[in-house]
């Protein structure tokens, strides 16, 4: 073989090759391509989806405002009524200030919250008063008898103990107790006062179960 013709074949084998080899895709064309894969109309609904998602959770956002709103408003309603009832009973036993009594406001106990009223009689007698709008529950009652027994360990300055009451505003006419609880409507607050101070008096300071004993007329809840 001469070394043309050797020369010749290798060229041959070479543009052979190059022919089977993979074309390269032209740039632009690859992009027109690629291009054709995505909808024409993605963008839109993609903007379409963000908007929704952004007024649905505006939307979420202005109902937990108007929820917290009203729960704020309620409250307040209901923190104003109670005010209101605490200062008509406030009003009721200032009365008693002109014979010798002793009237408290909101006096803190070491169980938390506050006894609305402390009265102490001129002889010694204690009064825990709780009060209430127009209900009351179970809880109430414990509450009241836990602020008695409280205020009772102060024996030098309620040397005949201390009663509690709890006292409905927005009742009328009510005179009853429940255990050793004296339930009781503003209108009738001052003469079952007034009665169970002077039954303490009649009984020589001895106070053993002062409800029961000295609420004469009253209703057996």
């Amino acid at each position: 073989m001469t070394k043309s013709a050797y020369l010749g074949g290798m060229f041959a084998a070479h543009d052979t090759c190059a022919s089977s080899a993979v074309p390269t895709p032209h740039p632009k064309r690859w992009l027109r391509t690629r291009c054709r894969c995505v909808p024409a109309d993605r963008p839109e609904r993609l903007a379409q989806w963000g908007g929704a998602l952004i007024v649905f959770t505006l939307l979420l956002l202005a109902g937990g405002l108007w929820l917290a709103a009203r729960r704020s408003k309620r409250l307040a309603g209901r923190c104003r009524v109670g005010a209101d009832s605490e200062r008509a009973v406030r009003s009721a036993l200032n009365r008693l200030t002109r014979g010798g009594w002793t009237v408290r406001n909101g006096v803190r106990w070491s169980s938390g919250g506050d006894v609305d009223h402390l009265v102490r009689s001129p002889d010694g007698l204690g009064f825990a008063i709780e009060t209430k709008t127009l209900t009351f529950s179970q809880e109430h009652l414990r509450r009241t008898e836990a602020t008695a027994r409280w205020a009772g360990r102060r024996r030098r300055r309620y040397p005949h103990g201390v009663i509690p009451v709890l006292c409905v505003v927005r009742a009328r006419r009510v005179e009853w107790y429940r255990g050793d609880v004296v339930v009781v409507s503003v209108d009738r607050l001052l003469p079952v006062l007034e009665r169970l101070a002077a039954s303490t008096r009649d009984l020589g300071g001895r106070v053993l179960s002062p409800v029961r004993s000295a609420v004469a007329g009253g209703q057996d809840g």
